[in-house]
């Protein structure tokens, strides 16, 4: 939408934090020491390879795929690990349904987990995974990593069997574990398996399937051949999606019993805008998201199934990474005449790239957790984490074209003027029927009277939009970091309206042991917007839409001129309090927006049991938006007579969050399950605004407060 020019952000930091009572000083500090350690650390270990020289049994890796193609699954699987595979394409590619649930597992549980409905096998040949086709018997590797022949000798114990389900038939792809070894083979596509080399003692069968009630059995090996039959139970368990609920509560989307929905980040990434919020637009149902008509970066009211309330606010609440972000866009600010213009929200600082998945909650059992915050559902946004493995890096960048499409729909029959007569300073379009008459307009030139279909189109501009970003992931098995910078530059079809944006993200995770783990997350970002637009009169949209339909766009162009007192006034058609030409809104008046904001969030979560978790979150959002408007002298209305005005003013606000959840699942029984959780949320918002207005400027046009 934009031209590629980027000017130097300049750093704007609050000046207000000298005025805060000391209590609040320490408590910042200590949390900003807290979070500076934990940065530190992970930025310490961002950089440090990881383990070489690991088989597959020793690799930790996240695997979470949904009807995913084969050859994609071992795509991941590379980005997390220094294994390759090298196979056939043949090989893979009928293969286009592949689920795994999201889990930390070792890479050979995972590659087991993969392959279990399939044909194949592999080798390790160093730091390539080897596919091929497996035979009639699949066959384990011994501890020297030789695979067993399809007709092995006894040299120690043979585990021999066949897999079946209820009817009878083979179950393919069942994968068979036996204990105490590292032996993990897959059935055939008749259900059946043979594993070799089995030294005397006493084993646990474990046998899994997609769709079966795992299967166990104690067995006994000799130096002969152990032959078994074995019947699977069916179940209805099916695998189901992961989601984020209230307070960071992770559970399987098949279990909730309110609606939710789940959006990933590439689908949010496909059209580009100033404000992620933007993006949700035909992406949820239930789900209406109007923009403000104040150019790039103006807030959107996000409405879940309609209005609530007719008083008060009826948007969604905004939660990221389990804290709840303020998301309010400020007050009105009111320029010259009745022109105003509002602040951004909260959510329009989300760079998109970020951004991992956006779960919504809806309906009051969804939200009850966040009690009457959420009454107007709840919008869930997870952000990128660090990963494990080798260092990776992201670059994206996109554009998009803004183009005027639709315009209102005028009358292009009479000219200007009323009453079926010509004039040529009237507001109006009832003149005479336009027929190439000749008069003098209001330039004082004499002219053709000829409709001007284009005049209102015209004063808009075509507008470009440029995102680019860049983020870099690593780390360990213990810590893993993200970090991540945007940039977007956004243009508005109003001329010399304009946004620039600069964020910087900083993301640090940690397993301290098996129980403990860390979240540490901080982002600044710094934003420009110069020339918002403004909606109501005296802005430069009604001033056009006010233009006669015989006026040419050429002549309003000339929007100024010098009197007899050498002051510049504007030129117009028509002598009004409130309204004037378009090109002198654009060109002498002005609301600018400077905006700082910090957040930051510090979580720890430590498992007490196998069972039993608690999760603590400790958050803060900064947010310091300075505001600006000015009118010229002569500007119509009181605003701009009088030598000219201008205001400024600075809108503070702070918001602290706590949550604590403790949370537990227990299975009463194969088929009962039961999950809880208890805990509490404190949040604490304040802010204050501080402005001034000033008319009847000392000295023309000198928009300082020193003068």
């Amino acid at each position: 939408m934009y031209q590629n020019f980027y000017a130097p952000a300049t750093l704007h930091f609050p000046t207000w934090w000298q005025r805060m009572d000391r209590q609040k000083i320490r408590f910042f500090m200590k949390l900003n020491l807290l979070a500076l350690g934990v940065i530190c650390l992970g930025t310490q270990l961002l950089f440090a390879s990881p383990g070489r020289g690991q088989s597959v049994s020793e690799v930790i890796i996240t695997l979470e795929c949904k009807e995913a193609k084969l050859r994609h699954v071992f795509s991941k699987i590379e980005k997390q690990s220094d294994f390759r595979f090298a196979y056939k394409r043949e090989q893979v590619e009928k293969y286009r349904s592949i689920t795994v649930a999201k889990e930390q597992r070792t890479l050979e549980e995972t590659l087991n987990l993969v392959l279990r409905n399939t044909n194949l096998g592999y080798k390790l040949v160093n730091k390539n995974i080897i596919l091929f086709e497996k035979e009639k018997d699949i066959v384990a590797e011994d501890e020297n990593g030789n695979t067993d022949s399809e007709e092995p000798l006894a040299v120690n114990g043979i585990i021999r069997g066949q897999v079946k389900n209820s009817k009878g038939s083979g179950v393919s792809g069942a994968t068979v574990t036996l204990s105490k070894t590292n032996k993990i083979v897959a059935a055939n596509d008749n259900g059946e398996f043979v594993i070799t080399n089995v030294k005397s003692g006493k084993y646990t069968l474990k046998i899994t399937a997609v769709g079966y009630v795992d299967y166990t059995e104690d067995i006994d090996v000799n130096d002969g051949t152990v032959n078994l039959s074995i019947s699977l139970i069916e179940t209805n368990e099916q695998l189901g999606e992961v989601v984020v609920t209230a307070l960071g509560i992770q559970r399987q989307a098949r279990t909730l019993t309110y609606s939710t929905q789940k959006i990933s980040g590439e689908k949010l990434n496909e059209v580009r805008s100033g404000n992620i919020a933007n993006s949700f637009n035909g992406k949820v149902a239930g789900m209406v998201v109007t923009s403000n008509a104040y150019g790039p970066g103006s807030s959107a009211k996000i409405l879940l199934r309609g209005n609530r309330s007719i008083a008060g606010d009826n948007g969604a609440l905004i939660v990221v990474d389990g804290a709840i972000i303020d998301n309010s866009s400020g007050y009105n600010r009111f320029g010259y005449n009745s022109n105003t213009s509002s602040g951004s929200d909260g959510i329009s600082s989300i760079n998109p790239d970020d951004v991992e998945s956006v779960n919504v909650l809806k309906g009051s059992a969804a939200t009850a957790l966040y009690g009457t915050t959420g009454a107007n559902g709840v919008v869930i946004i997870t952000t990128k984490k660090g990963k494990s493995g080798k260092l990776s890096v992201n670059i994206n960048s996109g554009a998009t074209y803004d183009s005027p499409w639709l315009s209102p729909d005028v009358q292009n029959e009479f000219a200007q003027g009323n009453g079926g007569v010509f004039g040529a300073n009237s507001p109006q379009s009832w003149g005479p029927k336009i027929a190439g008459q000749q008069v003098t307009d209001w330039t004082g030139k004499q002219t053709t009277l000829a409709a001007q279909p284009d005049n209102l189109k015209g004063f808009f501009r075509d507008a470009i939009s440029l995102n680019n970003s860049i983020g870099i992931s690593g780390g360990t098995d213990i810590t893993q970091t993200y970090f991540s910078y945007g940039n977007v530059y956004s243009e508005g079809i109003v001329p010399k309206n304009n946004l620039k944006r600069h964020t910087v993200n900083l993301r640090i995770t940690s397993n301290l042991g098996k129980r403990f783990s860390t979240d540490a997350k901080v982002t600044y970002v710094h934003q420009d917007i110069a020339n918002k637009p403004g909606i109501g009169g005296g802005s430069a949209s009604i001033n056009i839409y006010r233009i006669p339909r015989t006026v040419r766009l050429e002549d309003v162009k000339d929007y100024e001129s010098v009197d007899e007192t050498g002051a510049m006034t504007p030129n117009y058609w028509y002598v009004s309090p409130f309204y004037g030409n378009p090109y002198w809104t654009v060109h002498n008046t002005r609301t600018d927006e400077r905006r700082d904001r910090i957040t930051g969030l510090v979580s720890g979560k430590y498992q007490i049991t196998g069972w039993l978790d608690v999760k603590a979150i400790v958050s803060l959002d900064l947010n310091n938006t300075k505001g600006s408007s000015q009118a010229n002298d002569n500007t119509p209305g009181a605003a701009g007579s009088d030598n000219g005005s201008f205001g400024y003013d600075l809108n503070r606000t702070v918001q602290r969050n706590i949550d604590l959840v403790v949370s537990g699942q227990n299975n009463l029984s194969n088929d009962l399950k039961i999950s809880y959780n208890l805990g509490g949320t404190v949040l604490d918002t304040r802010g204050d605004i501080t402005g001034i207005s000033v008319r009847k400027l000392i000295v023309p046009n000198r928009f300082n407060l020193a003068f």
